[in-house]
């Protein structure tokens, strides 16, 4: 039966990957194509930090562009799977490590099954971060958020402090702090409560010093992020209707999209806790609140206990002024966070996972995951032949007017939704595409 779910779960990362294969560029990626064609990558990047996203200059940014430049739509993909693996893997090297387990027990197999789980539960994400080029890179930024927590962690739970250590941790956190600016804030949470616990609880003067190195790295990052000008040069380019004074609304309502967005999560996070002999509706429970406020101390350990619960809520503080940039991608970072808090609440190893009642469900989880798979790779295949047919013809009739066909809505597997060309040829995906292959318009029409 092991060996079965060590099977299973190879066949799942591959299939995550296998599906890499068929991504295209389209809307965006053809922009950015068009874009880089004119600029060298840090030209590009510079003048997006200048003009329209803050996070523009980190290695999340600079991949995405070199990928969009340099390479073709599935290597790019590739890259994004990988990331998305990788998530998976430091997702379990946390909650191991915080667990005073040896991380080296982390396994391709129990990689693979949190993949295939994080997968299916974030299906609604899925296009948007890991088979659109463009997109990809939340993974990679979700990827180097881990890392840092990892890292930081590692630091915290051996006590070798030193000059080295304090500086190192300050430059990690510089590099990782350039992320996305719904990620540093759950950074930078994590780091306080770290702190709180560090002077209150441990009295630990060198800790308390390294995670000031931390904080200052982070901060600096955010700063640098959340201050670009092409922040609010993107907010006067799009339609949006503004900042909304409705703070705490504006909190439920991306709340309630993520919840319900990440609803098939939850469900499969369920459903293995059970295996595992755990309940779902405890993890979710503040143990010990009533005692929370009973002094500093209290508090304290109640933070500490909860601080990757509370760090996803923190994803959303971004919002506060207005939801309006509340896409399924961001997602990604409160439900990571809050798959980590599920697992370390309820005490769940590696053990867990060699149970008969565990490799059995598992087992079942993974074939039912590799024919979704398996259904969405045979549904893209048709749809690449019909796009590779829409390319010939716009190399056939270059510098002319093109008229397609319009492809159904049903024919597009979820994993692979993306913003197609309109009947109308002035569109900005048009456009694009137009720009891109030399053609004078370009519309769809009808079947």
């Amino acid at each position: 039966m092991k060996s079965l779910f060590k099977l299973l779960s190879f066949l799942s990362i591959a299939g995550i990957i296998g599906l890499s294969f068929f991504s295209w560029y389209s809307g965006d990626d053809l922009c950015y194509r068009n874009e880089l064609a004119r600029y060298t990558v840090f030209q590009k990047a510079w003048l997006q930090y200048l003009h329209w996203d803050g996070r523009s200059l980190g290695i999340a940014s600079l991949i995405q562009l070199t990928g969009l430049k340099y390479f073709s739509a599935p290597v790019l993909s590739i890259v994004w799977s990988l990331a998305f693996i990788g998530i998976s893997f430091m997702i379990l090297q946390i909650v191991e490590s915080n667990q005073s387990i040896p991380a080296s027990r982390v396994t391709l197999a129990s990689t693979g099954l949190l993949s295939a789980i994080l997968w299916l539960g974030l299906w609604k994400l899925i296009p948007d971060i890991i088979y659109w080029p463009t997109g990809g890179w939340y993974c990679v930024m979700c990827f180097l958020g881990l890392i840092w927590i990892y890292v930081f962690n590692y630091q915290l739970r051996h006590g070798r402090f030193t000059a080295g250590t304090y500086l190192s941790i300050f430059f990690v956190s510089l590099i990782c702090g350039n992320n996305s600016h719904n990620l540093v804030i759950p950074l930078l949470i994590l780091s306080i409560i770290a702190f709180a616990h560090s002077s209150v609880i441990q009295k630990n003067r060198k800790a308390v010093i390294y995670i000031l190195f931390a904080i200052a790295g982070l901060s600096v990052s955010s700063f640098f992020v959340m201050l670009a000008p092409g922040n609010m040069e993107r907010l006067k380019a799009i339609a949006w209707p503004g900042f909304n004074r409705s703070f705490l609304f504006n909190c439920i309502l991306v709340t309630t999209k993520y919840i319900y967005w990440l609803l098939a999560l939850f469900l499969s996070l369920a459903f293995f806790l059970w295996l595992s002999g755990k309940s779902f509706f405890n993890a979710l429970l503040f143990s010990g609140f009533k005692k929370i406020f009973k002094n500093k101390t209290s508090f304290v350990e109640f933070a500490h206990t909860q601080q990757y619960l509370l760090a996803a809520f923190s994803t959303i503080l971004v919002f506060s002024a207005t939801s309006f940039f509340a896409v399924p991608r961001t997602a990604i970072f409160f439900a990571v966070f809050l798959v980590i808090h599920f697992l370390d609440i309820s005490k769940i190893t590696l053990n867990n996972f060699n149970s008969k009642m565990f490799l059995h469900g598992a087992n079942a989880f993974l074939l039912i995951f590799i024919a979704v798979l398996t259904f969405e790779g045979m549904k893209v295949n048709a749809l690449k032949e019909k796009l590779n047919a829409r390319k010939k013809n716009y190399i056939l009739y270059r510098g002319n007017d093109v008229a397609v066909d319009a492809i159904p809505v049903n024919n597009i597997p979820f994993a692979f939704t993306f913003v197609d060309i309109t009947p109308d040829s002035s569109h900005w995906v048009n456009r694009c595409v137009a720009l891109h292959f030399n053609l004078k318009t370009v519309r769809t029409i009808q079947n």
